[in-house]
C-alpha cells in the first residue's frame, strides 16, 4: 500500500520513495494499491494553506501556474517503473480538495497516465484471488475481500488512531482486510470472527492496516 507521499512538498524524501519503487519493481510477487494524497496539490489559489517554503526544490516559478499538474507529472514519472504492479489508485483528501476548488480530477489524471484502474475518491471494495498451482496446473483458488479508504478527520493521539482503525474493521464486517491512510501513522488491528459452514465452526482472521 502506498499513500500520503505528498509529492511536491519539501519535506518529502523522494530518494526513499524511489528506493521503495526499485524494491517493488524487483519483487516478482509484489502488488500495490495506492490510496490517496500522492501529491500535495496545495496551490497558490489556496492562500490559507499555501506556503512557498513548503515547495520541493525541483518546482520552478513556471510550475506555479499549474502547480498540481506539475506535481502530478513528477509523481507519474516516479511510479512509472511499477505500473504493472499497481492494481488500483484511490484519491485522497488533497486530490478531492483540489477538485472542489478547481474542478480538476487529479486522481483520475494520475490513474489514466499511469495506466492503472481508478478507484474513485471516496472508498473502494476490492477482491484479491490467489491461485495455487501444482505442476503448472491450477489446483485451488483463495479469495480475500477488502475495503480501501484514504481516511478522514483528525486524531492526534495513538489511541484515537487505533480507535479509528478498529471502527473501520467493525463497520465493514464482510471483508477480510481494510486499508487506510491519512493519519501518517503505521498501525495494525485484527479481529477473529466465528462463522459456521460445512457442518463445522470456522474462525476468520480479519486485519486492518493504517499506513502513509
Amino acid at each position: 500500500m502506498i499513500a500520503d507521499t505528498h509529492i511536491g512538498n519539501a519535506a518529502v524524501k523522494e530518494d526513499r520513495i524511489r528506493s521503495l519503487v526499485r524494491d517493488i519493481a524487483a519483487d516478482p510477487h509484489a502488488l500495490v494499491v495506492m490510496i490517496g494524497d500522492l501529491v500535495d496539490a496545495i496551490t497558490i489559489h489556496d492562500p490559507k494553506r499555501f506556503e512557498a517554503h513548503d515547495l520541493a526544490s525541483w518546482i520552478t516559478v513556471a510550475d506555479l501556474d499549474n502547480l498540481a499538474m506539475a506535481e502530478a507529472d513528477h509523481c507519474i514519472e516516479m511510479f512509472k517503473p511499477i505500473t504493472d504492479k499497481i492494481i488500483g489508485l484511490l484519491g485522497g483528501n488533497h486530490e478531492m480538495e483540489l477538485s472542489r476548488r478547481s474542478n480538476t480530477a487529479l486522481g483520475g489524471y494520475l490513474a489514466t497516465n499511469l495506466g492503472v484502474p481508478y478507484l474513485g475518491d471516496a472508498g473502494a471494495a476490492i477482491r484479491l484471488s490467489f491461485q495455487r498451482q501444482n505442476n503448472g496446473s491450477a489446483h485451488s483458488t483463495t479469495s480475500y475481500n477488502g475495503y480501501l479508504l484514504h481516511g478522514y478527520g483528525g486524531g492526534r493521539t495513538k489511541g484515537a488512531k487505533e480507535n479509528k482503525l478498529s471502527r473501520l474493521l467493525a463497520d465493514n464486517p464482510d471483508v477480510d482486510f481494510c486499508c487506510m491512510a491519512h493519519d501518517h501513522s503505521r498501525l495494525v488491528d485484527e479481529a477473529f470472527q466465528a462463522f459456521y459452514g460445512r457442518s463445522r465452526l470456522y474462525w476468520r482472521h480479519r486485519v486492518a492496516v493504517m499506513a502513509g
